[in-house]
């Protein structure tokens, strides 16, 4: 089964996406869900964080897997 990377909403965080990634891991999938950089913390800490940093925090989990879909709920699409 391919991998499938989860990205959750601004101001949001893991949970977000967390119920539609447990469905998909017992279907045998292997899923990644990340946490931007900036969420689950405070609001001051996500209007501190470039918008760069999102961007290349995917990045880097593309490059380090063989192959991945992507699936984005709201900013995170």
């Amino acid at each position: 089964m391919p991998n499938v990377v989860l990205i959750h909403g601004l101001t949001s965080g893991r949970s977000e996406v967390q119920p539609l990634a447990t469905a998909l891991r017992e279907k045998g999938y292997i899923t990644v869900v990340p946490l931007l950089p900036g969420h689950e913390t405070s609001i001051e800490d996500l209007h501190k964080t470039p918008l760069r940093l999102w961007k290349e925090s995917i990045e880097s989990i593309f490059a380090s897997l063989p192959a991945a879909h992507l699936i984005g709920e709201s900013l995170g699409g």
